[in-house]
């Protein structure tokens, strides 16, 4: 995976907001925030609770474009 790889990308939200263009314009779709997820998942050995980890994170940071408090 090119990010990881060749841009050093540690988290989910680094790859969606930072060094892609996935999350520029409004939150992806959770299929392809879960198919990067899953991804990163087996690449750095995360546990499931890892990776539901980086995907609230991810979701966090678009709670209050979403107009929600928490």
């Amino acid at each position: 995976f090119y990010f990881m790889a060749r841009e050093h990308a540690c988290c989910l939200s680094d790859i969606v907001l930072r060094r892609s263009n996935l999350g520029s314009a409004e939150q992806p779709p959770a299929e392809i925030i879960a198919t990067i997820a899953n991804l990163m998942a087996a690449e750095f050995g995360w546990d499931a609770a890892r990776r539901q980890a980086e995907i609230d994170a991810l979701e966090a940071i678009y709670q209050p474009l979403r107009g929600g408090t928490g």
